[in-house]
Formats: C-alpha cells, structure tokens, sequence
C-alpha cells in the first residue's frame, strides 16, 4: 500500500512538473517589442501640425527649428508572433507632409475590443518651429510648451496641459483636467469632468466644465462659464459675464463698464463681486433665502422678500442675480487692497437695510429671511 502511494505521488510531482513546463513555455512565447519610429520634415514657420491619434500619449515643443521632427516609441504586446504581425497590419501609422503642413494620423481598427487595444502603447514626442499652428486630438494625455499660433487640443478622458499660447486657442477634456498659461487671443476650453485651471485671457473666455472648478486669471474681453459641480473663480474681467454654477460659488471683479447684460446663477452657492468704484449698472437680484451685502448704496429690500433692485451709480447694463439660497456680496475695488476681508457697509438682511455692527454683520450673514 506505501509502495503504490509512493508510485502516485511520484506521477502527480510528474504532472504538476509538466504543467509548469507548459505554462513557462507559453509565457515565454508572449511577443513584447519596443520600437522608435523617426521622422523628420523641413517646414517654415506659420504652419500647421495636425495630429489624429485613436491612442497615445502626445507631447509638442516648440523649438528654435525649421523642421517637424516626430518620434513615436510604439509598444506592442502579443501572444506570438503570428499575432504581433497581425497588429502591425492592422494599426494603420501615416505621415503626410504638403509645403509647410505635416500631418499625422494613427488610426485602429473599429472592431478592437479593449482587450487588443489595452496591449499597445504609443508614446509620440513631436518638435515644431516656434511660430506654428497646432491641432491635436487623441485618446491620451497632451502636454505642450509655450506656443505661437492657433491652438486646437482635445482630449478623450486624460489631462491636457499647453503653456503660454500666442493666439487663440480651443481646449477640450472628456474627462481629465485642463491647466493653461497665459493666452493672448480668445478662449474656449472644455471639460466634461475635470477642473480647469487657466491664466490671462486677451479675449473673450467661453468655458464649461461638466464637474470641476473653473478658475481663470484676468480676461480682457467678455466671459461665458457654466459649471455643473465646482465653483467658477474669475480674477478680473472688463466686459460682461454670464456664469452659471450648479453647485458652487461665484466670484470675479468688474474692473471697467460692462457693454451689455451680466448674469449669475447659482443653485448652491454665493456670488462674490468686486467692482470698480464708478461701473454702472442695475441690480436685478433674487438671492431667495440668502442675504444681500453692498458697498453701494441700494434701495430698501421689502419685508420677507428675496427681491433686491436698484441702480449702482446711476443705473446701466443689467446685472441679474440669481441665487437659491447664498447670499450676494458687492465690494468696491480698492486697488492698494484688492483681497480685503472687510464686510460691506450696507447690510440687506432679511428684507430690512441695516447699518449694525460687525458683530451684528456676522450673526446675521448666514440667517434665511422668513
């Protein structure tokens, strides 16, 4: 009886050796290939990059150049060599130069599942001359240096970042964060999840963000921003501003005459103005069962009301205000204190004007109006 146990035991260490073998054997089939693919195109400034990628990672420097040098490191993985010819097949790689304009697309098969598709890797490093125009679109993260010229980046679901650009650009994220410097030219930048962190603006600014903050430096022209999460921060703007929030605060400083109708609409939150001393306009606020803090003289607000209306400095643009339940704050500028902590001197609390103390400002800051 020990002897035929030993005889088994001998022949399932047998087999379980075999099928280690196997399975070292079958991984060792697995095909796995780095390779950097060179390209380089002589160009003259002025123009255009055009990148269309279904996958990867893509980074543009502009340089002291008059070429367009790329290089794309592509990573494959397969099961055997069979299928690793296969996939170089299948993924379509083109380069297409005309005068001046360099062209670059990778494009794979519709019907890859993400199981094909989560064996690749591209990773595409691209240098231009200094004054180029730029569009990229990809399934990955891009990253760029300071650039001159029209500027078009889109994201699908990865963070984009691009520094100072002169000229206009247009920005979008499907789901990552989008962070830029400084932009001479107008605007327009999208995130469908992610905040958006950008600087100075000489132009207007039209923003959205599906579920992160907006924040914006100074923008010399007009703003159109809606958020659907965060809080929407401009530091100064000298047109009009239509924001909407729906889930945070609004806060920016007016610093010259609006020339049409501003708006700000917040469901959970406040709106923060600062405002140069002698902008015009007419205040039509619904603040429901916030309250009303002014450095400018308003009318009475009735007993109980939520309403509050009257002319800042004689009356202008119309200046719409609608709150669910945050209060509304106006502050005049000042400029050797542009951050002040004071509270405003005019307190509309409640459907009453009062001037009380600033321990009375405080208590009473947060009350609803019955």
């Amino acid at each position: 009886m020990k002897a035929f146990l030993r005889k088994g035991s001998v022949s399932i260490l047998l087999l379980s050796m075999s099928c280690v073998v196997l399975g070292y054997n079958q991984k060792k089939e697995q095909t796995e290939v780095t390779e950097t693919i060179k390209k380089s195109f002589p160009v003259s400034p002025g123009g255009s990059l055009t990148v269309k990628s279904s996958i990867g990672t893509v980074e543009v420097q502009a340089v002291d150049t008059n070429n367009v040098n790329i290089e794309l490191a592509r990573q494959i993985k397969a099961a055997n060599a069979q299928e690793f010819e296969q996939i170089i097949r299948d993924l379509q790689l083109d380069f297409e130069h005309k005068g001046s304009d360099v062209e670059v697309i990778v494009k794979l098969p519709e019907e890859w599942g993400w199981e094909k598709i989560k064996r690749i890797r591209l990773d595409m490093k691209i240098t231009i001359p200094l004054a180029y125009n730029v569009k990229v679109r990809t399934v990955g993260i891009i990253r760029t240096n300071d650039l001159q010229g029209t500027v078009q980046l889109a994201s699908s679901g990865f963070s984009l970042t691009t520094g100072n650009v002169r000229g206009s650009v247009d920005l979008s994220s499907s789901g990552g964060q989008i962070e830029a410097g400084d932009v001479n030219g107008p605007a327009t930048v999208s995130s469908d999840g992610g905040p958006i962190r950008i600087g100075n603006i000489d132009g207007d600014f039209n923003v959205r963000s599906s579920g992160g903050s907006i924040n914006a430096g100074r923008v010399d022209g007009s703003v159109t921003a809606h958020s659907a999460g965060g809080y929407i921060r401009i530091k100064e703007v000298t047109n009009a501003v239509k924001a909407i929030t729906q889930g945070g605060y609004v806060s920016t400083y007016i610093s010259r005459q609006p020339q049409s109708d501003s708006s700000f609409v917040t469901l959970g939150g406040s709106v923060n103005l600062r405002l140069a001393e002698n902008v015009r306009l007419t205040l039509e606020a619904d603040v429901g069962t916030g309250s009303v803090l002014s450095d400018f003289p308003l009318p009475e607000r009735e007993e109980s009301s939520s309403i509050v209306n009257g002319d800042i400095n004689g009356g202008g643009p119309k200046m719409i205000v609608r709150t669910a339940a945050g209060s509304l704050t106006l502050r005049k500028w000042d400029p050797a204190n542009p951050e002040p902590e004071r509270r405003p001197s005019t307190r509309h609390v409640c459907g009453s004007r009062n001037h009380g103390s600033e321990s009375e400002i405080r208590r009473h800051h947060n009350e609803p109006c019955a």
